[in-house]
């Protein structure tokens, strides 16, 4: 068991970061003075014996014998950090030191988050230049204007060469122009749709997602259970073995998802009704894929 303090821990992220190293089996300390964080976020933590909660300002020094740190303690929305600017800055500068220095004196290992803005219009390479994307592997544009999204993602790629290109997709209907332009399209409406259908649907199958470099499909497909049980294994399902599965070809298995877990698929892998799997396949299979997926029991 590691013993691990987060900084910032009651804000969003941080929250959701001391739940996840509790579950990994962690003793974890979280410390913030709730300028911008929340009892609330960690409320729910509270009754947990290896969680600690300490009121406590970063740009103060702090002790504690500990294996890694993460410090995440800062205002990161531009609201919460221009309501005071200098305390923004000492939290930066004045925290960082003091958690690097504790970091040096107990030998441990210690992450430094930061979060930074460039404020200016996406649509013009200046302030892309400004943003360093000529060193990004990936542009994403998320704005409420498809013609800002598509100007941007094409500034991106064809001045600054970045290699993959994302673009929030606001009304259906460009979705195509986006794909033909080379950039990978998120619509919004259409991931709401497809929710809606897997809910709806018993054994439905849903794409997850368009790979635009072929044409191929991730899917994820839903095994009917009709019993609808909550461990299969327990209720003795015989279920299928992976290789004994016989898909079209230009179709592959990846994972399978049960209960909270997520594992990739192996040949002795047993699927059970019930069973979220994740499949890779050519365009068009969608329906024989689902036929065999479905005749699992």
């Amino acid at each position: 068991m590691k013993r691990i303090l987060v900084t910032g821990g009651a804000g969003f992220i941080g929250s959701h970061l001391c739940e996840r190293l509790l579950k990994e089996g962690n003793d974890v300390i979280c410390l913030d003075n709730y300028f911008t964080g929340s009892k609330e976020n960690i409320a729910h933590l509270l009754s947990n014996p290896y969680f600690e909660l300490v009121r406590h300002d970063v740009t103060s020094p702090y002790y504690a014998e500990v294996d890694e740190i993460y410090n995440l303690a800062c205002p990161a929305s531009p609201v919460h950090y221009q309501y005071n600017p200098i305390k923004t800055v000492k939290t930066s500068v004045m925290g960082a030191i003091n958690m690097l220095g504790l970091a040096k004196r107990v030998r441990a290992k210690i992450l430094q988050a930061s979060t930074s803005e460039v404020h200016g219009d996406g649509c013009d390479s200046v302030y892309q230049a400004d943003a360093g994307v000529e060193n990004a592997d990936i542009f994403v544009a998320t704005t409420g204007s498809d013609d800002v999204n598509l100007i941007s993602c094409e500034i991106a790629k064809l001045v600054f060469g970045v290699p993959r290109t994302i673009a929030r997709v606001n009304s259906p209907k460009n979705e195509r122009i986006f794909r033909r332009m080379g950039i990978e399209a998120v619509s919004s409406t259409m991931v709401i749709t497809r929710l809606i259908e897997s809910e709806a649907m018993a054994g439905a199958v849903h794409a997850v997602m368009s790979l635009t470099q072929g044409d191929l499909v991730l899917t994820e497909v839903n095994i009917p259970n009709p019993d609808a049980l909550v461990n299969p294994t327990a209720a003795k399902l015989e279920g299928r073995r992976v290789a004994d599965i016989t898909l079209p070809d230009g179709s592959l298995l990846v994972a399978v998802g049960r209960g909270d877990s997520l594992e990739i698929v192996k040949g002795a892998t047993i699927l059970y009704p019930g069973d979220q799997v994740i499949v890779v396949h050519k365009e068009g299979l969608e329906n024989e894929v689902k036929s065999v997926l479905r005749s699992i029991r």
